[in-house]
């Protein structure tokens, strides 16, 4: 079992979003949380207003040695573990998520590393019968008694004239009996031959697919042998980003004080306009004496070289993150809607009444906003080398872009599938990325200047290989996951052991071949999880049009 070394505040939501902070596990029986400053998670006094001075602490108890317990030290906004509201105290798990206050700061409590217990026809043919019905006819003659000589010759020679007819007939008949005969023994042995021929053909068939199977499967590889071939291929990507308008100002999402009837006290709202039948946010330019949150995103993700010049294939949402659906955070609902001259006319705006909203779509005095990173690194797998990335082109129909990277010299890129190829339901696949829950390796270098020896701390990413399967393969006229770009295709898959960070890493087919972009995920109640992968035609087509 491996030893808890520190305790990991995870920062999802509030003014230290995207922050960790680590604690020595040793050192630290409590941790309390709230603004005031001999706080060991300290909250920022004027921004996290929902948050108490001295809010609550987090204490090792219990009769097992990762035991803990979260109090609640009387605070006005209160304490929610997992979306609900304690009272004064309540158990709490490695994982669990902590808000303070309804619409507070939100943070995740974990360890690291976390103990285990805490790891979640056959055709029938009918018979053919043929008949032949013979029907006989007899001839029948009558006479007189007392008939003459002649007569009775003419009766003779008139019987004699029947019986050669008659045998005419049957001699006829016989023939055409024949005849009948070895024509349907001549066409019934064609049927024999014509079905001899056809059981040859298949047979020559069946044969033929069998040996193409037993060379296929003889290409296939293992996960391990795919991770091996493609560990120098994978990379992870460092961004973060902000909406600008046309005159290169930071815009924020302006924000105003009103009165909670609840508590009495002036509380932050976020403010709302609607523009052309939807509600979108109220943006303004970023000032001292305005309240607003910045638009931006920050993160990482995943890609894949594509190419031996440098470029990487990834998630648009990854590479131009103001180019997808927003992220709000719980912090921005309720909101207030205001009309064009900035009074209020209701205070009560959702979530859904917003959703989707995408940043790029937006408009700032009559003019469409602009997107920029503020940083895009690239980092390849074991390695600590940060590369300065530049954004290529972002797909319009799908969650797929290219960046590139300055190399000095060629790079080997991984193999792409056709872009005609069609996944499999129950086809074998494997993924390959950086998801964030997997934690990151650390190195310290030692540099030198003219006059002092400094070391800087450095994470190395470890590329996950995930293996699993091809669930559905949903084609373009259906509905799923992807409307938020446009109600794309994209492939279901069985892969469950990923998360943030996997974004746009590769989806390999068992030839190791590149067949899809993973990009999402979602669960429900009952903690299925369901992820998906966009198909590697639109990447493909984005490649030959950047």
């Amino acid at each position: 079992m491996n030893k808890v070394k520190n305790f990991l505040i995870i920062h999802k939501e509030g003014f230290k979003a995207n922050q960790i902070e680590q604690f020595d596990f040793e050192k630290n029986i409590n941790l309390s949380f709230g603004r005031a400053s001999h706080c060991q998670i300290i909250f920022d006094q004027d921004k996290d207003v929902a948050v108490s001075r001295e809010h609550g602490s987090i204490k090792k108890e219990g009769k097992t040695p990762n035991s803990f317990i979260i109090y609640d030290n009387n605070s006005t906004n209160g304490i929610l573990v997992n979306g609900v509201r304690i009272k004064g105290q309540s158990q709490l798990n490695p994982g669990d998520e902590i808000q303070l206050g309804t619409n507070g700061p939100v943070f995740v409590f974990d360890l690291d590393p976390r103990p285990a217990e805490f790891m979640q026809a056959t055709k029938v043919m009918d018979s053919i019968k043929s008949t032949v019905e013979m029907k006989s006819a007899t001839a029948s003659s009558s006479g007189s008694s007392g008939i003459g000589k002649q007569t009775f010759e003419r009766v003779i020679e008139g019987e004699r004239k029947k019986n050669q007819n008659s045998n005419i007939l049957t001699i006829g008949l016989v023939g055409i009996l024949l005849a009948a005969a070895g024509f349907f023994l001549y066409k019934n042995m064609q049927k024999n031959d014509l079905q001899m021929a056809t059981l040859q053909a298949e047979k020559a068939r069946q044969d033929s697919i069998l040996k193409a199977k037993e060379e296929l499967d003889k290409l296939k590889l293992t996960p391990a042998q795919i991770a091996e071939t493609n560990k120098e291929k994978v990379v992870q990507i460092e961004m973060a980003w902000q909406l600008f308008d046309f005159s290169n100002s930071a815009l924020i999402h302006e924000f105003i004080y009103v009165n909670d009837p609840e508590t009495g006290r002036q509380v932050p709202r976020a403010v709302y306009i609607e523009e052309n039948g939807k509600i979108v946010p109220y943006l303004t330019k970023r000032s001292p004496n305005i309240l607003g949150l910045e638009i931006f995103g920050q993160g990482s993700g995943s890609g894949f070289v594509v190419s031996p010049s440098g470029l990487i294939m990834t998630n648009a949402h990854v590479a131009a993150g103001w180019s997808v659906t927003y992220n709000f955070s719980q912090f921005h609902f309720p909101g207030i809607l205001i009309d064009q001259n900035h009074k209020t006319i209701r205070n009560d705006v959702q979530y859904q009444e917003v959703y989707p909203w995408v940043p790029s779509q937006a408009t700032f005095g009559g003019n469409a906003v602009v997107g920029k990173n503020v940083y895009l690194r690239s980092v390849f797998n074991n390695s600590s080398i940060r590369r300065e990335a530049k954004l290529v082109s972002v797909s319009n129909k799908s969650d797929v872009a290219i960046i590139k990277i300055d190399m000095a010299s060629e790079i080997l890129p991984v193999t792409l599938a056709s872009e005609n190829i069609t996944p499999l339901a129950g086809e074998s696949i494997t993924v390959m990325g950086f998801p964030g829950v997997a934690g990151d390796n650390y190195v310290a270098t030692k540099g030198k200047t003219a006059f002092v020896a400094n070391y800087n701390i450095s994470t190395v990413p470890n590329a996950t290989v995930t293996p699993g399967s091809i669930g559905a393969n949903n084609p373009e006229n259906s509905k799923g996951h992807g409307e938020k770009l446009g109600g794309i295709d994209q492939i279901q898959l069985t892969v469950n052991a990923t998360g943030g960070g996997n974004s746009g890493g590769p989806l390999f087919n068992e030839l190791g071949q590149v067949i899809g972009i993973f990009y999402a995920g979602k669960s429900d109640d009952q903690g299925t999880k369901i992820s998906y992968a966009v198909p590697i035609k639109y990447g493909i087509e984005l490649l030959k049009n950047k």
